[in-house]
């Protein structure tokens, strides 16, 4: 099967398990490949007939394009969802499995998948032309060994507790696998680790942490790394898909906006990643760029339970009622964000309204609470990562928290020193976190968040914390609601970690670019991508 086809999901009627399964349309011309980049699964249109990019549905080939992009390359990090990777990782490694924009996962390296109806296993069936960059052919063995690789805290996988429940892998054959689960599981939590969890090659994986050799699958190889600085990848002419028009695409680190904007500009860079969301939308009426939105961040306020004055719950309370979260959306995010406390999609079942805006700014009540609780002049260090979004939003926060009578101070770090101490719990007394993950289920969530998993950064747990995560955790699908509402009027109570604002990601496109797709979580895809002349 080609990629760019057409892929419905067929269920067996009356057969006990539910197969899944790619259906063959092969896209026969370059003039299809508009209408390929519509249908093709996982994948949004972004340069579509309806916005930027020429009139021409003819992709032309050879090129390098370039792209201007705030985070810093995390090849080490490749497993985990990193700021820094979405740009170019998906070009270099691919999952089995990828969601479309209706939310249905489909194939990209599996072909074929089947749950049976208890819920205990999961069997899937691998394309069987796929090689690594390296020209080592990938089977069943490089998924399991990735899969089981996605268990160990050092791969820093948001997912890996799904993997942790994977009680055996047995390779049948080289291009198929039957996953047994240690207790039932939904089909939704599976997609969700499938997507988020890359096939890695085991005979180089070590070599990902120096990027030194960064080995995947995908349609383009990468060529040249400099830590920091730039990642350069050229055409994988060995790939099983088709496309790939550019020759190559360079991928440099420009951490100020306002430098963004200028290599954009002037041409230098084609796309841009990572702009404030002010300097994104300066681009909106421009006929020569587009404005696209592809995935999301949930910007959190977190604290540290265990430091004073956070260890009192009328100062967590207190600096969440002191933040204009109205004001920091306007003036860091454009007004595009959606302001509210909570983790999960707006509307999620169970939540209201009320509990999406608890912490209305009320910076008398902030004030109030802050003296009853004695900590007027306290000292919060909070710990800020490098990136243009979080440093903005700081600079309010740090007004608000002053105006209710604390003494805010910023602790600035890079990417790789912010999700270390994350890994490690150690982002000190308060920290300000952002979470690529909108969009994943509330179940998900709930275990993949650093915010709140069970070794988040605020060393937050309580047995009552325990019994409402299990009661959602457990419910039964009418139970659901009303369970993810309890935990959420818990969560908000205790305000270790609250939501500031869910912000989508923003991608500036040139015109001279076509073909560009974004999948649902916020990963660029290159494969259908050229430049015009």
């Amino acid at each position: 099967m080609s990629r760019g086809q057409l892929r419905p999901i067929l269920k067996d009627e009356g057969s006990e398990t539910m197969t899944f399964t790619a259906q063959r349309k092969r896209i026969s011309s370059l003039a299809g490949v508009a209408v390929a980049a519509i249908l093709m699964a996982g994948c949004t249109p972004v340069v579509s007939d309806d916005g930027g990019g020429s009139a021409s549905a003819t992709p032309t080939a050879g090129g390098t394009l370039e792209v201007a992009q705030a985070g810093d390359f995390q090849p080490g990090q490749v497993l985990a969802t990193r700021n820094g990777n979405f740009a170019w990782v998906r070009s270099v490694f691919e999952p089995l499995t990828e969601f479309d924009v209706d939310n249905e996962p489909q194939p990209v390296l599996a072909t074929e998948w089947s749950f049976p109806e208890d819920g205990m296993s999961a069997t899937f069936t691998l394309r069987d032309d796929v090689t690594f960059h390296s020209g080592r052919q990938m089977t069943a063995e490089d998924v399991k060994w990735t899969f089981e690789k996605t268990k160990d805290p050092a791969s820093a996988s948001q997912v890996g507790f799904i993997a942790a429940k994977f009680s055996d892998i047995e390779v049948t054959s080289p291009t198929s696998l039957t996953v047994t689960f240690s207790e039932k599981m939904a089909p939704a939590s599976i997609f969700d680790f499938l997507e988020q969890t890359y096939i890695v090659d085991s005979e180089t994986f070590d070599g990902l942490a120096d990027g030194s050799q960064i080995i995947g699958t995908g349609p383009y190889a990468v060529s040249d790394y400099s830590a920091g600085v730039s990642l350069t990848v050229e055409r994988n002419d060995d790939w099983w898909g088709e496309g790939q028009y550019l020759d190559s695409m360079v991928f440099n680190r420009v951490g100020d906006s306002t430098a963004q904007l200028s290599a954009l500009r002037s041409g230098r860079s084609q796309i841009g990643y990572g702009l404030s969301l002010v300097d994104a939308q300066g681009f909106a009426s421009d006929p020569q760029f587009e404005v696209l939105d592809g995935g999301g961040i949930i910007y959190v306020l977190g604290v540290d339970v265990n430091q004073a004055p956070f260890d009192d719950v009328r100062v967590r309370q207190a600096i969440q009622y002191g933040i204009d979260r109205d004001r920091i959306n306007e003036q860091v995010f454009a007004g595009e964000a959606t302001v509210t406390n909570l983790f999960w999609a707006p509307g999620a079942e169970g939540t209201t309204e009320e509990q999406a805006n608890h912490y209305a700014y009320d910076p008398d009540k902030a004030r109030e609470l802050i003296e009853e609780a004695g900590a007027t002049g306290a000292s919060v260090p909070i710990t800020v990562v490098s990136l243009p979004a979080t440093q903005s939003e700081y600079e309010i926060i740090a007004n608000n928290l002053s105006e209710i009578g604390l003494v805010p101070s910023a602790v600035p770090v890079d990417e790789t020193t912010f999700n270390s101490l994350q890994n490690q719990g150690d982002l000190g007394p308060a920290f300000l976190l952002l979470h690529g993950q909108v969009g994943f289920g509330e179940t998900t969530m709930l275990n993949s968040l650093p915010s709140l998993r069970a070794d988040n950064p605020s060393h937050f747990d309580s047995p009552e914390y325990q019994e409402l995560r299990g009661d959602f955790l457990t419910a039964d699908t009418d139970q659901s609601g009303q369970a993810l509402s309890a935990l959420t009027d818990y969560l908000l109570e205790q305000a270790f970690a609250v939501p500031i604002v869910q912000a989508p990601g923003k991608f500036v496109v040139s015109d001279s670019v076509q073909g560009l797709q974004i999948s649902k979580r916020g990963a660029m895809l290159f494969a259908d991508a050229s430049l015009t002349k």
